[in-house]
C-alpha cells in the first residue's frame, strides 16, 4: 500500500507520490493513466513525483493525465510546495527551490497563505511555429504563440468566453501541424485593464482544465509583448479562481493558492 496526497491549485488536481514511498519505475504510463482516471483510479489533471532531494532544493517530475511527461507545469509546482510544506521536506525559514524539467524555480510562500513560483519563460525547445497557416475559429482572434516550459497557443474574444464550446474547435487547433509537439490552447476576455478571464484546453489531459498556471502565464507574456504600458501585475480569472500573474526584476512570478484535499493509500 503506497501513500499519496491529493492537491488542488484553483481546480487544477494532482496525485503527489515522493521517493521516500515509491520508485518512479514503478509509474508506467499506463499506471498514471489508471491512477488520474476519475472513475478507475484516484482521479486528477496529472501526477507529481517528488525525486531525489538537496538542503533546499526538491526535483519535480509531472505527468500529464494521459501517462507521458511533461517538461512542466505551473500549477503543479505550486501543488508540489504546498507538499513539501506540509511534509517537512526543506527549512521552512529558507528558500526552497524547485527543479522541473525545464530548469530550476524559486518558490515563496505568502502570509496570505498563497504560493509564488518562478515561471521560466527564457528557454524552450521549439521554434515558433508558423501562425499564419492557423484556421483561426470566427470570433476569435491571433494573440500568440509563448512556452512557458510547455507550449501555449493564445486567442482573444470580445464575447462571453463562458459560453464558447472548447470541444468545438481547440483539440484540432492543439494537434495542429504546425506545432511539433502539440500545444496548449488559451481563450482570454478582458475584464479591466489588469484582469482577464481565462479558459485552457491542456494537451495530455485532452480536456479543459479548471485552471492552467503556465497558460495563464503565457496569456500575460502576450499581453504584455502586445501592449508595454499595461500593469505589471494581471489577475487571471479561471474557473477554478484567481491567479495572478508579476513581474518583478526580470522575474515572472506566478501566485494562487494550492490546498491538500486528502491523503490515502492505493495498491499498485
Amino acid at each position: 500500500m503506497i501513500p499519496f496526497t491529493k492537491i488542488q491549485a484553483t481546480g487544477n488536481d494532482f496525485i503527489v507520490f515522493d521517493n521516500r514511498f515509491i520508485d518512479l519505475n514503478i509509474l508506467t504510463p499506463q499506471k498514471i493513466r489508471f491512477l488520474c482516471d476519475r472513475h478507475w483510479g484516484i482521479g486528477a489533471d496529472g501526477l507529481i513525483f517528488i525525486g531525489e532531494r538537496e538542503a533546499g532544493q526538491l526535483n519535480m517530475i509531472y505527468f500529464n493525465a494521459d501517462g507521458s511527461e511533461g517538461e512542466m507545469c505551473g500549477n503543479g509546482l505550486r501543488a508540489a510546495a504546498r507538499y513539501a510544506l506540509e511534509e517537512n521536506l526543506f527549512n521552512s525559514g529558507k528558500d526552497l527551490q524547485i527543479q522541473a524539467r525545464d530548469g530550476r524555480h524559486q518558490v515563496w510562500f505568502n502570509k496570505d497563505q498563497t504560493i509564488s513560483v518562478e515561471i521560466l519563460t527564457g528557454k524552450s525547445r521549439d521554434t515558433t511555429p508558423d501562425l499564419k497557416q492557423l484556421p483561426v475559429p470566427d470570433g476569435l482572434r491571433l494573440v500568440g504563440y509563448f512556452n512557458t516550459g510547455v507550449p501555449h497557443l493564445v486567442l482573444a474574444t470580445d464575447k462571453s468566453i463562458d459560453e464558447l464550446n472548447l470541444l468545438e474547435f481547440a483539440p484540432s487547433l492543439r494537434r495542429h501541424p504546425v506545432f511539433k509537439f502539440g500545444t496548449n490552447v488559451n481563450i482570454i476576455q478582458k475584464i479591466a485593464d489588469n484582469r482577464f478571464k481565462v479558459r485552457t484546453y491542456e494537451r495530455g489531459v485532452e480536456a479543459e482544465t479548471l485552471s492552467c498556471g503556465t497558460g495563464v502565464t503565457a496569456c500575460a507574456m502576450l499581453l504584455w509583448q502586445n501592449n508595454p504600458h499595461l500593469p505589471s501585475e494581471l489577475f487571471m480569472e479561471t474557473k477554478g479562481g484567481i491567479l495572478k500573474v508579476s513581474g518583478q526584476k526580470g522575474r515572472i512570478m506566478l501566485t494562487g493558492p494550492a490546498t491538500i484535499v486528502f491523503t490515502g493509500k492505493i495498491q499498485l
